[in-house]
């Protein structure tokens, strides 16, 4: 995967991009956006984690936040 996450329904895996002003944006592989979560501050970075990789951390400008997410995180081989 170039990513690193897989996105149910896409091949190949979409993207997440964490370091918005306006929050988290989710790219389609052809590169549309198909999705936001909107915050409250910057984020600068997400990973997945938890016991099934579909709980989605971002980190703000003072803050930590997570939810759980309808996909999972990849797998490092």
């Amino acid at each position: 995967m170039s990513d690193g996450l897989e996105r149910s329904g896409f091949s190949p895996p979409a993207g997440w991009v964490g370091d918005g002003y306006d929050g988290v944006h989710v790219f389609a592989p052809d590169g549309a956006r198909i999705g936001q979560i909107k915050m409250p501050e910057i984020i600068s970075n997400v990973c997945f984690g938890g016991t099934k990789r579909n709980r989605l951390f971002m980190t703000g400008s003072q803050s930590l936040y997570a939810v759980y997410v309808a996909t999972r995180g990849g797998t490092i081989t």
